[in-house]
């Protein structure tokens, strides 16, 4: 460990403390401020008047990033431009903290209202790459690091905070850049911004425009794809959805493969190349599957001998040639929550209620004040009720079955009353009359006074007795039940904060009662998704088995999320719906829940 009074280890002959010390220290709050954001945004609210502002403009963007990409961009341009008051009192509360140093407060001021900055990297000097802004004079000093890894002459486009008064700045969440070879972006983003009166006005209005515009590395080469070119990815996307993988990293490769090196004309059978390039995937690290490289072989019936060549080649191309636009970082896309158990962010909450709950506040700053002073600050239980709500806690977040089980009933012997506690015991005796049971004793502390159900965590442990309530009664094959919980769940919370309308969509598909099923998804269609087309394929399959509007919906569908349909084909069993899980679009994950609900269904 590095003293105060050591020389520092970057190499200048200062001390620690008078060099890099606070630097680190910085760069610390740094993380912990970003990872505290995105841990409680976007929220469900957020999401849905994110897509309304976008106004349908993600479907062009769609066709320029891949799917993780997309959705940090679009946060980004969410939270640090369009609706950057979201960020800005959150800094706020920041500043407020009593953890983070006077100096650090100082310079975490200047964080509101980030500076969104399309530039050319113009020289760099060890760990520091020396930034120009392209629309107006100026340039900055940005820190190499895992999230910021340039090339001198490359394209930037993203949103940044000041680090000091030298003109050092730090990158906010997404980084997008591109090679020198791009420089027609540089003239078309110019001319765009010379339309606004203003550089502010420019990024609040065309930001959007101005990601489209530079997101033409995503197209690789400006031309269409040959039929030869997508019969190999077509393939390839076979073959992940029979082995249950997903790398748009690898697909991406792929086409710029395909693209520079014209791999596909005189190819005998897209086969061989698809091989190829899914054993390369695996030797990778890019896909994780059980498979072997002789299934793979086999799967797409081509030799080992055949297939091993174009893995060779792939990985040539790889070393030789990629440039990784994005780097290695892992991207903060935005995914949603499904199941029945209590969100993780819960528990902190209740904590935070407990601390409050005896206090007299007197005026919103003081409430300010004393939120920030509670904030992740662990409650000790005053009594066996409050002792028991911990342990249902611990419940939810175990990660073994052993562990679950002993805490559910530690809870429910501490207060046999606890809603919770009857909850989890319900669920490990499947006894429908403590399901009953627990809705009954949620339902007493339930407030129908506030606004948003949601807001009020008391008011969870009912929402999700109905809820959990409801889904036993769907595997139950008790539809009428099932929705009645769950209908009584989305009533009492609009906002949906848990996922019930998928569940409970099912179980109007599955009564046949479609034209509730289509009020409900049209209700909630700024969240269309995979679960909702996989719906409409299947009321449009139980109508008309034949049809045309059927085969449409589950082309359709195959665009969302093609994983479905291996277990469609395959007539898989399928897995209890999630406690908890946090799953992506057009994962395997996602289709493994769409398939839960699905296939009592047809």
């Amino acid at each position: 460990m590095i003293g105060r009074n050591d020389l520092c280890p970057c190499g200048s002959g200062k001390k620690y403390k008078k060099c890099c010390m606070n630097k680190e220290q910085l760069n610390n709050v740094f993380q912990e401020i970003m990872q505290k954001f995105f841990n409680a945004h976007p929220t469900q609210e957020e999401i849905a008047d994110l897509y309304r502002w976008t106004n349908r403009k993600e479907d062009a963007l769609a066709e320029r990033y891949d799917n993780e990409r997309l959705s940090t961009i679009l946060g980004d341009a969410y939270f640090f431009s369009h609706h950057v008051d979201i960020w800005n009192e959150f800094i706020e509360k920041q500043i407020g903290a009593g953890h983070i140093s006077a100096d650090a407060k100082e310079i975490i001021r200047n964080w509101k209202n980030p500076l969104c900055v399309f530039g050319k990297i113009i020289k760099i000097d060890h760990d520091m790459a020396t930034l120009e802004n392209t629309l107006v004079d100026g340039t900055y000093n940005v820190n190499m690091s895992e999230s910021f890894i340039v090339n001198n002459g490359d394209y930037v486009l993203a949103h940044f905070v000041p680090l000091d008064q030298n003109n050092t700045l730090a990158p906010l969440n997404s980084v997008l850049t591109l090679n020198p070879e791009y420089s027609q972006v540089e003239s078309e983003l110019k001319e765009l911004a010379s339309q606004f009166t203003s550089l502010d006005e420019f990024w609040n209005e065309a930001l959007i425009e101005a990601y489209y515009i530079f997101g033409v590395k995503q197209k690789l080469e400006d031309r269409e794809m040959s039929n030869n070119e997508q019969q190999v990815l077509f393939s390839v996307y076979e073959g992940m959805i029979e082995m249950e993988v997903k790398s748009d990293k690898l697909m991406a490769m792929l086409i710029a493969y395909m693209h520079k090196h014209n791999i596909v004309e005189g190819l005998k059978k897209p086969g061989v190349l698809a091989a190829g390039v899914l054993q390369f995937g695996m030797g990778a690290g890019l896909i994780d599957s059980v498979w072997t490289k002789k299934k793979v072989a086999e799967f797409f019936d081509v030799s080992t001998s055949s297939a091993a060549t174009h893995e060779s080649k792939m990985l040539e191309f790889v070393e030789n040639e990629w440039t990784d636009f994005d780097g290695d970082s892992e991207y903060q896309g935005i995914a949603f929550e499904v199941g029945t158990d209590a969100r993780p962010t819960e528990y902190p909450n209740w904590q935070l209620l407990m601390h409050l709950k005896s206090r007299e506040i007197h005026s919103e700053n003081e409430m300010k004040r004393l939120i920030e002073a509670f904030t992740n600050v662990e409650y000790e239980p005053n009594n066996n009720a409050e002792e028991a709500q911990v342990y249902a806690y611990e419940a939810y977040s175990a990660g073994i079955p052993e562990l679950r089980e002993n805490s559910a009933k530690l809870a429910h012997l501490l207060d046999s009353e606890n809603a919770d506690g009857i909850l989890l015991i319900a669920e490990m005796n499947d006894d429908e009359g403590m399901y009953e049971k627990a809705v009954n004793q949620a339902k007493v502390l339930f407030d129908h006074s506030v606004e948003i159900a949601w807001g009020l965590v008391t008011n969870r442990p009912y929402l999700r007795a109905l809820y959990k309530y409801g889904i036993w009664c769907f595997e139950k094959h008790e539809y009428d039940k099932a929705f009645e919980f769950m209908n009584q769940v989305l009533i009492l919370n609009p906002g949906d904060h848990q996922g019930v309308r998928y569940p409970a969509v099912a179980s109007l598909i599955a009564l046949n009662r479609f034209d509730e099923a289509n009020r409900i998804m049209e209700h909630y269609r700024e969240s269309d998704n995979a679960f909702f087309s996989w719906f409409r394929w299947a009321m449009s399959r139980k109508k008309n088995f034949f049809s045309e509007e059927t085969q449409e919906f589950y082309q359709s569908a195959m665009m969302d999320n093609g994983y479905v349909s291996k277990y469609i084909r395959d007539k898989a069993t399928a897995l209890p719906y999630p406690k908890y899980s946090t799953i992506t679009p057009d994962s395997p994950e996602e289709a493994r829940v769409i398939w839960t609900l699905l296939a009592p269904l047809i």
